[in-house]
């Protein structure tokens, strides 16, 4: 089995294109799910024409590790496709929808066509995809909005629609991968879709089934939709477009490459060829060599470079006679179509003596390739062109220099044409920015078989030859910067000033005077600005830095800002602090600005413009760009590293979120090794000290996030006659300011929006929580939650008033110990719960309920025993009733209140933490187990009901849940009550079960069991599923002759029935168990051993056995059925490791 390293490695990639979406002006849009694995698909930013609505896609979705969903037709064709996969992450019940929103907005009339892969785990049922009117719910039928949808049925896959009318059947039947194209006509009120062509250049004539529907009305298309209910399935490689090619594209065939990938200095024909070429002893010249050199490249105008590897191809010196190159296609003739022809040349001198391109056969080393030569490339005494002896083509008008050149031709077999292009500055646009073009007509090709480099007298050098089907075959490149670089100091006029225009709501007049001058009018601010457009377009992980300085020219006041904006999408990108011009400075006297942004997946393709902006309210003096300059590259956050990291907390990664507000770095420590998985948040203004500092620890880090103009705001101010709350601007800029210098950080997993507490009933406020919440997800290049501490008399409907601008719902369910009645009336969290997951359901069903719990004040006298039961029964109270993360204010030891018992309430809460997140693991199963119907409960000893008086709501004292993960089940329960109840419970497995917090193990009753509950307590049952899994692995004649028994070692690999259950591994295969080896590294050790994909791991070393001191390398890591390999680069005289396996 493959071994999956965990071996952190920072990567830096460019980014490779292969062609791009904006050449096909008819596809309305696509989705490939372009993310790394294993995160919801509604994080997932949407690619081109699409707008993925978190609010409409379940949590459930999710990408999978795979480089996604493929499909090659009966003849060797591939459909294009890039991406992962989208779809189920577990076998769960209910429906679960993907809605993608049409960017470009609805279309109503005309012919729409569809497309996608789906894999579909069974093909009878619960899978639809297609074209909807609107939008549902996340888990709520699509059927009222369904228009022209491919659905699967008992008897076949076909077209369906409610309100439009559709339902024919007719499809496959069948599971598995299938490709579907569907032709709608708004119009004419038809739907016709193919499925699974046998040749993707004829959909409509290959397809495998076709099924045609008539008599539709459709409403206007909005979103796609994809549903499902029970089934397993993904989909990928979802287009929209208006014609039929646009969503059945045929991904670029690469003939053959060489790009003469050896050690340097080596006869080309001794040389093993690269791809789809037979390098023929008997047709290369031994004067051919390759040269010590990394190769050829070439960079465009825009910084683009061509995809390159390998060595020179060429001569080793100046030597008189013919030497020829010539390489056989090995996958044959071609002998119609267009085919496309790229190389790098390196000519010694331009005016003879040089052949490259495309041959009918070959001929000798020495003799001359006319006779053969088809569609060439060569150089003349009036310069380069196209040339073919035997095809009849001459014609030139090419470059006259000698030097590297980028050659690119079309030869269309059929019509008898080749047109040449060199040296193009946009690697995107060769046919349009080619320094010179040169076309030819009138040709009469033979099948081309070889392609052939001829040289005379002059020396030469060939690299990265390219043949295939397409353009964009043969120029794969490399945008390392999608926007060109530009400078100016303003010497004089010629250069950027004339570029330079007025983009405010005022026009200003731009002028030159020794630098470029903004000509202020009026006291008006924001009105008057000057912007420059910059040459190219945004590329995902794309550094863009304006710097510069202004100056004034006299003693007036000025304040302005600098400015990158989004000009495509109209957005504010990034903007730089006042820069201002006091009326005591120098005039003359330049002020420095910098302003940085690194480009989003979002901004894929989009233009830019930086500002110069007048601020002041007051006329301001003229101020003058004295210098300025541009710069783009590359960062290190590609679209593919936008995904959480391993170990970030739920929503955005996978880990239980659990932690204290304010810790010292001392408490900090202590928490972290006892189950916490996230230090914050921290109040006041030094949060990016307190990131860097979890950040020393590889801790998660919750960010406050309060916008200066914001800084000291409370219900209070905001109450404050005369009031007004700070501009929409200065909150968007202040909150991009909050966060300017720690977004890109990957220890920030979530965020707290500040103020806190604010009031729904409150226009102002809730302006406020739009503008800010808005501003800080549109500029968090990683889309993480967005949180705002919510007061605990909070109500479903105040909670549902703030919820849309948040993403964690989380209110106060604090309990204090100094004399309120709530301590006594425990039940009380059960009500504040509820708030929050009925708000939930309510108006976004995948916030997440965070469980903000209190600790702040020691216990009254004589009540200290109680704080762990106290802090146990309310943590296990929120989780069995939905909450995913776990708050708790404050972990600030030195509070006032505090002289006793800090350290309990520390350690009570840490219980929890440890069972989330260390040995118990429980974590997984609150996060993402399933809810099992059908338990019963019934109290025969003790309060059967409890009244809350605060609300006055009445509540059972018994509060519980069953969960399924991964095919276990468990109970967990917690009594309310301040008396022993005891309690039946009915409808459970009949198996033995395991108590989770004693560790005893009890056997199967039949169904039911009872329990004796002190006061507060929480108790937890695991159903052990060993009869289960011993009636899956074994025959009734094998259980009956013991074979199935739980110490029988039916396989003999020494491992008995019992430690294959609990490693997850076959009872019935020597060769399966659970095991690991030590294999020896050049610095340190690689432990390797084999894994369950529902089991959990933990990886453990010491460097002696005496004491039992085992620190931990690894924790906690899911199994995925291969092979894990944890490397140890230390170097110890002696270690030991040991392997634990655990059931979640």
């Amino acid at each position: 089995m493959e071994n999956t390293k965990l071996t952190l490695i920072r990567l830096i990639a460019a980014v490779l294109v292969v062609g791009s979406l904006s050449t096909q002006a008819a596809l309305l849009a696509y989705e490939g799910f372009d993310s790394t694995g294993d995160v919801q698909v509604q994080n997932v930013i949407s690619s081109v024409g699409f707008t993925n609505n978190s609010d409409l896609t379940s949590y459930r979705m999710r990408t999978y590790n795979s480089a996604g969903l493929s499909y090659e037709d009966g003849n060797g064709n591939t459909l294009d496709v890039m991406g992962q996969y989208g779809g189920m992450n577990s076998l769960v019940g209910g429906t679960k929808n993907l809605q993608m929103e049409l960017t470009g907005g609805a279309i109503s009339s005309g012919t729409v066509y569809m497309s996608f892969l789906f894999d579909a785990d069974n093909a009878t049922g619960g899978f639809n995809a297609g074209l909807l009117s609107g939008a549902v719910g996340t888990a709520s039928s699509m059927g009222s909005v369904m228009q022209a949808m491919v659905r699967a049925t008992s008897t076949g896959w076909g077209n369906f629609g409610v309100p439009s009318g559709i339902d024919d059947v007719g499809g496959p039947t069948n599971a598995g991968l299938h490709f579907v194209v569907s032709e709608v006509d708004l119009d004419a009120g038809t739907m016709t879709t193919y499925f699974d062509p046998s040749d993707l250049t004829d959909v409509v004539g290959n397809a495998s089934h076709t099924v045609v529907s008539a008599g539709a009305t459709f409403s206007p298309i909005t979103h796609f939709g994809f549903s499902l209910g029970a089934n397993i399935g993904y989909v990928d490689e979802v287009r929209i477009g208006t014609t039929l090619a646009d969503v059945a594209p045929v991904a670029p065939v690469l003939y053959a490459y060489e790009g003469f990938d050896a050690v340097g200095n080596i006869r080309i024909r001794d040389m093993i060829s690269g791809e789809g070429f037979t390098n023929n002893y008997d047709l290369t010249s031994y004067r051919m060599r390759t040269y010590d050199s990394t190769g050829l490249s070439y960079t465009d105008g825009l910084g683009n470079t061509l995809d390159v590897m390998g060595q020179y191809g060429g001569m080793d010196g100046l030597v008189s006679g013919t030497k020829n190159l010539q390489l056989e296609l090995t996958g044959g003739a071609i002998s119609s179509g267009t085919v496309y022809m790229s190389f790098l040349f390196d000519a010694d001198n331009a005016t003879g003596g040089f052949n490259a391109g495309l041959l009918s056969g070959a001929v000798g080393v020495s003799s001359s390739m006319g006779s053969v030569m088809q569609a060439m490339v060569r150089a003349t005494s009036t310069g380069w062109g196209n040339y073919g002896n035997t095809s009849g083509i001459n014609d030139m008008g090419g470059p006259t220099t000698a030097g590297l050149h980028f050659v690119v031709s079309e030869v269309n077999l059929d019509a008898g044409t080749m047109t040449t292009y060199f040296d193009p500055t946009d690697l995107s646009d060769v046919a349009g920015s080619a320094s010179h073009t040169v076309a030819s007509s009138g040709a009469t090709f033979s099948p081309i078989t070889h392609f052939g480099f001829s040289l005379g007298a002059n020396i030469g050098y060939v690299d990265e030859i390219r043949i295939g089907d397409a353009m964009e075959a043969v120029i794969p490149y490399n945008q390392l910067s999608g926007i060109l670089g530009i400078s100016d100091d303003f010497d004089t006029d010629a250069q950027t000033y004339s570029n330079w225009v007025s983009v405010g709501s005022v026009v200003t007049r731009v002028q030159y005077d020794g630098g470029l001058k903004l000509n202020t009018q009026d006291a008006t601010p924001q009105n008057e600005a000057i912007g420059l457009t910059l040459v190219g377009t945004m590329v995902p992980g794309e550094e863009i830095v304006f710097s510069g300085s202004v100056y004034n020219d006299g003693d007036r006041e000025g304040s302005y800002i600098v400015q990158l904006w989004n000009l495509t999408e109209d957005t504010l990108l990034e903007e730089s602090e006042y820069i201002i011009k006091a009326s005591d400075d120098v005039a003359y006297v330049p002020v420095d600005f910098n302003v940085r942004f690194v480009a989003r997946y979002r901004d894929l393709g989009d233009a830019v413009q930086v500002r110069l902006v007048e601020m002041a309210d007051q006329p301001s003096r003229d101020i003058f760009l004295d210098h300025f300059s541009v710069t783009g590259g590359n960062f290190d956050a590609t679209p593919s590293d936008l995904s959480a990291p391993p170990g970030a907390t739920f929503p955005w990664g996978d880990q239980f979120p659990f932690g204290f507000y304010s810790t010292s770095e001392a408490d900090s420590d202590y928490v972290l090794a006892h189950g916490a998985t996230v230090l914050g948040p921290y109040y006041g203004s030094a949060q990016p000290a307190s990131l860097t500092l979890a950040a020393s620890k590889d801790a998660n880090y919750f960010y406050k996030v309060t916008p200066e103009c914001m800084q000291g705001v409370n219900a209070a101010v905001f109450d404050t006659p005369g009031y007004v709350l700070p501009s929409d601007a200065t909150i968007v800029a202040d909150t991009l300011e909050a966060i300017k210098d720690v977004k890109y950080s990957k220890k920030v997993v979530m965020w707290d929006l500040g103020p806190e507490e604010l009031r729904p009933w409150r226009v102002a406020e809730m302006h406020y929580l739009n503008v800010a919440s808005s501003a800080l997800r549109a500029n968090d290049p990683y889309g993480r939650p967005i949180f705002m501490y919510e007061p605990g008399n909070r109500t479903v409907d105040s909670l549902s008033k703030t919820l849309p601008f948040l993403d964690l719902c989380g209110k106060g369910t604090y309990l204090p110990t100094d004399g309120n009645d709530r301590k006594y009336n425990r039940i009380w969290v059960r009500w504040s719960m509820e708030q929050e997951i009925n708000a939930i359901a309510a108006v976004k069903t995948n916030a997440v309920p965070l469980i903000v719990l209190w600790m702040a004040a020691d216990a009254l006298p004589g009540e200290e025993h109680l704080i762990e039961t106290w802090c146990r029964h309310d943590t296990y109270m929120g989780l069995i009733m939905g909450g995913k993360g776990v708050s708790i204010w404050s972990g600030f030891r030195n509070r006032t209140g505090f002289q006793n018992d800090f350290q309990a309430y520390l350690d009570g809460y840490l219980t929890v933490a440890d069972d989330l997140n260390n040995d118990r693991n429980l974590a997984p199963v609150f996060l993402y187990g399933v809810t099992v119907a059908g338990v019963s409960s019934a109290v025969t000893s003790g309060p059967t009901e409890l009244y809350e008086p605060e609300q006055g709501m009445t509540y059972p004292s018994i509060t519980y849940t069953m969960r399924d993960y991964f095919g276990q089940q468990y109970l967990f329960m917690v009594n309310s009550a301040t008396q022993n109840v005891s309690v039946t419970f009915s409808g459970v497995p009949d198996t033995p079960r395991t108590d989770l917090f004693e560790e005893m193990e009890y056997a199967a009753s039949g169904g039911s069991f009872s329990i004796d509950l002190a006061p507060l307590q929480v108790a937890g049952f695991r159903f052990d599923g060993y009869e289960a899994w011993r009636d899956q692995h074994f025959t009734q004649p094998e259980i009956g002759a013991g074979l199935a028994d739980p110490g029988a070692d039916p396989d003999g690999d020494g491992h008995d029935n019992r430690d294959e259950f609990d490693a997850g591994t076959d009872p019935n295969n020597g060769d399966d168990y659970f095991h690991a080896t030590i294999e020896p590294l050049s610095a340190g050790m690689d432990l390797v051993f084999s894994t369950s994909s529902n089991r959990f791991y933990d990886v453990d070393y010491s460097t002696n056995l005496i004491g039992g001191n085992w620190l931990s390398m690894l924790g906690n890591e899911q199994g995925t059925g291969d092979d894990l390999s944890v490397e140890d680069t230390r170097q110890f005289p002696a270690a030991y490791y040991r392997v634990r396996v655990s059931r979640p």
